[in-house]
């Protein structure tokens, strides 16, 4: 049986039945953006302070050393040129970027060769407007895209040729498939908080609706709804469904297969803009939010099932350089911080390949690739 969580609640009570939100429109999509916009600088330009609950707790950070692959193919023909990218995966010996903002996937070897490019600006089958999401399930090797503007799923084959459309009415802004069943992230607008309805809806092989999934976090401003509500949707290598919030809680939830909350735990970090060394911050409540600039960018599983979580703009360096956009954190599946990646350039997306090779998407949306050689304690 399906279950709806939320943070004031134990797992196994009465799952959440609600209706959809309404779809938004193009002037309340800008604002909503324009007003993320604003935050995200105010919270850079005024960086917070560690309180003093956490004094007194060392924290020992490991450092993973990173040599790049500088033979990865690199281009300045349209095919490298992404647009905002907001999504990365690699399979079937082939890398997929969604290129949310050029209404494409572009497909490239693992090598960085480009091989064939999936969409364009459209209504049609194959087409997307914005998409913000998509989901490459190996076992039935099929591509779930959550076309975001045009308030839709869209199902292909690997070639891009249309299985399925699912019209919402919501827009979708994340997508994971398993056990024959869909997982659509709704984009947390107004509308959707103060009903409180589920940030996951669920769907069947059928594409009947089902119960829905995490309850937003209500607060007393429009757009501290959005940021509280704003999460990672993935799926493991064991098949769990991992909801990270990117914004401030640093909270991460996983849910095993029968939708069930298995274990959460939050990301420590350290930084000089908002930690002191040995300061252990952490946040309890939605109000946090307003005090940290912490953003999870992204989210990568290696081959042993450890979690790599890339850290976004978080305040600025006495060089007035980003902070922490350089920085990745491991954990274990059972959330024990394990070491951290300094990057040499930000990056935007991540994803592991079949040799546990680090792929990224940096701050000038090219395509990187390192390799991990273990690592060591500072």
């Amino acid at each position: 049986m399906n279950t709806f969580w939320r943070q004031d609640q134990k797992p196994g009570r009465e799952p959440f039945r609600g209706l959809s939100s309404g779809p938004l429109t193009d002037i309340q999509i800008l604002a909503i953006t324009g007003l993320a916009i604003i935050f995200f600088l105010t919270l850079v330009l005024n960086p917070p302070e560690a309180g003093a609950g956490g004094q007194g707790k060392k924290i020992v950070e490991r450092i993973i050393p990173l040599v790049e692959d500088k033979g990865l193919a690199q281009s300045e023909d349209q095919n490298y040129l992404f647009n905002y990218p907001s999504g990365l995966d690699v399979c079937f010996e082939s890398v997929f970027v969604l290129d949310t903002m050029n209404d494409r996937i572009q497909v490239f070897d693992l090598q960085g060769s480009f091989k064939h490019s999936i969409g364009q600006r459209g209504k049609g089958p194959g087409e997307f407007n914005s998409p913000e999401g998509f989901f490459v399930e190996v076992e039935t090797r099929k591509m779930y895209v959550a076309d975001t503007r045009n308030l839709r799923l869209q199902v292909l084959d690997l070639a891009g040729k249309e299985i399925i459309t699912m019209n919402l009415r919501f827009a979708p802004a994340g997508v994971v498939a398993r056990k024959e069943r869909i997982y659509l992230l709704a984009f947390p607008g107004s509308s959707l908080v103060l009903k409180k309805e589920p940030l996951i809806k669920t769907f069947g092989a059928d594409l009947q609706p089902g119960e829905g999934l995490l309850e937003p976090i209500k607060t007393n401003d429009l757009l501290m709804n959005m940021m509280a509500n704003s999460i990672l949707l993935k799926k493991d290598r064991q098949g769990n469904l991992v909801c990270a919030r990117q914004f401030g809680l640093n909270q991460v939830l996983v849910f095993d297969e029968r939708n069930r909350l298995s274990r959460s735990f939050e990301i420590l970090y350290k930084g000089s803009n908002l930690a002191k060394p040995g300061v252990d911050l952490k946040l309890k409540s939605d109000q946090d939010v307003q005090k940290v600039a912490f953003i999870v960018a992204d989210l990568a599983f290696d081959s042993r099932n450890n979690y790599y979580f890339l850290a976004g703009l978080s305040g600025l360096q006495a060089d007035g350089q980003p902070e922490k956009s350089r920085e990745i954190y491991k954990y274990d599946q059972k959330g024990n911080y394990l070491g951290t990646i300094i990057l040499p350039d930000q990056a935007r997306l991540i994803a592991f390949g079949p040799d546990d090779s680090l792929f990224l998407v940096d701050g000038n949306f090219q395509l990187r690739k390192f390799k991990i050689r273990g690592g060591r304690r500072q």
